[in-house]
């Protein structure tokens, strides 16, 4: 049975706890080597637990235990051995690391070094999606055993070179795919992913062979593109053969099988990349959302809210250190400030989500808004509506991956970028994270479902994540 950090630390006396990097026999199911990286921590210096060393709170009232501030590193021979992964001896992040203590229950440690523990936080979804897209490459030119034998050859490759570029032609190292891969907690997965779609490049790269010649450089393209190619193109991975190029936007896909294209950004950032006109309008909306959540509230609880939000950068994150002093100041009243698993308090939260959602679903009911959400994604579908270089849609999963071609979709394409809107309709219960449109374009009758919500764990910036599997034509 695998228990969590939080476990050892309501079951061990707090000299145990100071102790636990001394005592610990780390293990990877019984695979010697495991992936850390490393930063600057020496034999014998202690390492601080929680934002600012305050340490780790875990559960309430009667449960209530707080962890030590600070654990002490102490490189054992057997640990020098394990921690071959780094040529320098540094120790950046400790990500789901299992170790025997001396009871004889394995725990795994998650999050401590990277500062707040979070427990068994939200996935990543941009760190996930770095290693399907770029090991969908990296498979390309060396054969998948398992996740422990391609982190143990990127640790041996060092500084070398993989023959993978970034968009802008600078070489990727091993060392660098490495770092990449142990910032995403559920690699194991999503190397997997990446190695099948590789499976089906190949096949694709061969029949493209007659008219696009051999393979000449591969690049990785989640933001900068190489030369030429449009900075909104959607590809995530480009292929530049001797006559041409190909790209390939990665869809990781779990659970229910969806083959649509996706649109995942950040509420204000889609209007700002492709809808400039409306751009303002969307920030007085999240700022309004936002001020009319907080006039909600108990009027005692309002002063914790005593600046001016619209001073506050439209980002995810951008906002993390004056929320997290809300959210602390909060603690100890009748609400939470972000969501909470398990309490039943009322939190601020899913009220400004709740309120910006009824609010973006307004500005929605009105048909120019509603094409110009089509345009966007439509954008991020096909990057524009004549993209000089063609992609297709590689599709990934742990059980297998498929190569879609969405550039030759004409149908959706004129859905996305001329739209003629007979009638449509928005719903929305007023309560959860989805939305759904419902409308006839261009005498087809089609469907669009949505999901607005934070993705980093915690509210921590003012503009949520938005997300949709795409439009789906009936």
């Amino acid at each position: 049975m695998v228990k969590s950090f939080k476990n050892y630390l309501m079951e061990h006396s707090q000299n145990q706890i100071d102790n636990i990097l001394n005592e610990a026999t780390f293990k990877y199911n019984e695979v010697k080597y495991i992936p850390l990286l490393f930063k600057d921590i020496e034999d014998g210096k202690k390492i601080k637990l929680g934002p600012k060393g305050q340490g780790i709170t875990f559960g309430s009232g009667k449960d209530k235990h707080k962890s030590p501030k600070e654990v002490k590193i102490k490189w054992t021979p057997e640990l020098k051995r394990i921690l071959k992964a780094s040529k320098e001896g540094k120790v950046k992040s400790l990500r789901d690391v299992p170790f025997v203590a001396d009871n004889g229950v394995t725990y795994q440690f998650n999050h401590i070094f990277k500062g707040a523990y979070s427990g068994h936080s939200r996935k990543d979804s941009t760190a996930a999606s770095n290693v399907n897209e770029v090991f969908s490459l990296y498979y390309l030119l060396h054969n998948f055993v398992s996740p422990m034998d391609t982190i143990n050859e990127l640790s041996e490759g060092g500084t070398k070179t993989t023959g993978i570029f970034t968009g802008e032609g600078k070489p990727i190292k091993y060392n660098e795919l490495l770092d990449i891969v142990l910032q995403d907690v559920s690699y194991e997965d999503d190397l997997k992913i990446g190695a099948n779609n590789a499976h089906v490049l190949k096949q694709d790269i061969q029949s493209l062979k007659s008219s696009l010649g051999s393979i000449k450089k591969m690049y990785w393209t989640p933001r900068a593109k190489p030369n030429g190619v449009s900075e909104k193109h959607p590809a995530d991975i480009m292929i530049e053969f001797n006559k041409g190029m190909m790209g390939y936007s990665n869809k990781a896909i779990r659970g229910k099988v969806d083959l649509t294209p996706k649109l995942n950004t950040n509420l204000v950032t889609a209007y700002k990349n492709f809808v400039k006109g409306s751009q303002k309008a969307i920030e007085d909306l999240v700022d309004d959302s936002w001020n009319q959540t907080v006039k909600n509230l108990p009027s005692h609880l309002q002063q914790f809210f005593d600046f001016d939000i619209k001073k506050e950068k439209y980002g995810e994150t951008s906002s993390s250190s004056l929320f997290a002093e809300i959210e602390e100041r909060m603690k100890g009243t009748e609400y939470n400030f972000s969501s909470v698993k398990g309490s039943s308090k009322p939190n601020f939260y899913h009220m400004y989500r709740n309120n910006l959602i009824r609010n973006y679903v307004a500005f929605l009911n009105n048909e120019k808004n509603l094409k110009d959400l089509l345009k966007i994604i439509g954008m991020y579908t096909y990057g524009n509506d004549n993209n000089e270089v063609p992609y297709k849609l590689l599709i990934g999963s742990t059980s297998g991956s498929t190569i879609k071609d969405v550039s030759n979709d004409l149908t959706l394409k004129n859905v996305l970028f001329n739209p003629d809107i007979k009638d449509y309709s928005i719903e929305y219960d007023g309560e959860s994270q989805q939305f759904e449109i419902y409308a006839v374009v261009n005498d087809l009758n089609i469907y669009i479902p949505f999901t607005m919500r934070t993705r980093v764990g915690g509210l921590k910036g003012k503009s949520l994540y938005i997300t949709t599997s795409g439009v789906k034509i009936k």
